[in-house]
């Protein structure tokens, strides 16, 4: 539920924004003017984290569905809860120049079924209950937009994202990848043309809609021409089967060769992965979006490994160790000790810290999270509350030289 664009309390006194939160059925009692929910909002204005048990989403008065909205002049206040017990506070920032607007933190969906889309671990990764969990804590924490791809776990995690979508009508900004095959078939993969128009439909279908939100290509494929694929997603759009598009995992060549075809990128981007800083910058200077995940490197970043201890069981690092090989290196475990003091001077945890070093970054519209817990969403609700200048940015990433 959300307040329309007639009901915005940008510019008004504190009785009409009282009679408006009541009349959401937010449940606040006329009077309670003390309270910081209760004042007569500005845009741009300081957030309360915690007015009547909840939060304050600042937000424009147009809007999408919960969450969506496509200018950011004006601040409006959104119950998020499905039984409007509180409110909850997420922040929301453009997508490029796709005309999306989305909560600064993402839920990525990669270990819904499987771990990622390898077919080897198709089946194992979350149940669909843990993922259900997970989806509900997202949800309301303000998390509106929901990453996933059509291979994750062999198809179950949009499968179960639909699902979910179903039983809650809550409704989240869909993101999918097409490139690696669904049933594990390493003949089936790639971003032809025909396979592309093919595999939306298969999204759909999984996730239970006519059109996702973004739809991303998920890595470069060399043996189909760029303006190929780039011609079969618009025509993707153009069917209306997805609103904007986006790639993932693509270097700078392949950014400039597509010439601002796409409207954002997803790429691995960390304290500890810097690889995609010429990428970023492009996305910068075009106007593109910028959307990383792995913030946490794996895990690295959180501190669960250290110097001549065996991973934990089912950890990334005993799962799938390859990507992660390099950083058991005792220049990397330097930097995390370093990593550690930092935090503790400020009062956080390493995973806040280091979630925060990307999210004070102006380029970076929102960070994907990968959680296994629905606690492990608690560092990401954290470090938006932490700012961080840039030279104490700096300072974080002469760390990881």
């Amino acid at each position: 539920m959300a307040l329309d664009e007639q009901g915005s309390p940008a510019g008004r006194d504190v009785k009409d924004l009282l009679r408006l939160v009541e009349r959401a059925g937010l449940g606040a009692p006329l009077g309670e003017t003390h309270h910081a929910l209760l004042q007569s909002f500005r845009a741009g204005a300081a957030v309360d984290r915690d007015p009547l048990g909840g939060g304050v989403a600042v937000l424009s008065p147009r809007l999408d569905g919960i969450l969506r909205s496509h200018e950011s002049e004006h601040v409006t206040i959104l119950a998020l809860c499905g039984r409007f017990e509180r409110i909850v506070h997420m922040i929301t920032r453009p997508l490029g120049g796709s005309g999306l607007e989305v909560s600064r933190l993402i839920l990525g969906c990669g270990n819904f079924g499987g771990i990622g889309s390898a077919p080897q671990f198709f089946g194992q990764g979350e149940s669909e209950e843990e993922a259900s969990r997970l989806m509900d804590g997202a949800w309301e924490l303000g998390i509106n937009v929901f990453d996933t791809a059509d291979a994750y776990g062999g198809g179950r995690s949009e499968r179960w994202i639909g699902r979910w979508r179903r039983r809650t009508a809550n409704d989240v900004v869909l993101s999918t990848k097409v490139f690696h095959s669904v049933e594990g078939d390493p003949s089936d993969r790639g971003l032809s043309p025909e396979r592309i128009l093919r595999q939306i439909d298969g999204s759909l279908r999984r996730l239970g809609v006519e059109q996702v939100d973004m739809y991303l290509v998920h890595e470069p494929d060399p043996e189909t021409p760029l303006e190929e694929t780039l011609d079969a997603l618009e025509e993707v759009v153009q069917a209306g089967k997805a609103r904007a598009i986006g790639a993932s995992n693509v270097d700078l060549a392949w950014l400039e060769q597509a010439r601002g075809r796409v409207q954002w990128v997803q790429n691995s981007y960390s304290l500890l992965d810097r690889e995609s800083e010429d990428v970023l910058r492009l996305c910068a200077e075009q106007g593109l979006g910028f959307t990383p995940f792995s913030p946490l490197a794996g895990g690295w970043l959180s501190g669960k490994y250290r110097r001549g201890e065996p991973p934990a069981a089912g950890s990334r690092m005993a799962t799938r160790p390859e990507p992660y090989l390099h950083l058991d290196d005792e220049a990397v475990y330097r930097g995390l000790d370093g990593l550690a003091a930092a935090a503790s001077q400020r009062g956080v945890d390493m995973p806040t810290l280091a979630l925060a070093w990307v999210l004070a970054d102006p380029r970076i519209a929102a960070v994907v999270l990968g959680p296994r817990r629905p606690e492990h969403l608690e560092p990401g609700r954290n470090a938006l509350d932490l700012e961080l200048t840039p030279d104490e940015r700096d300072e974080l990433a002469s760390l990881f030289p």
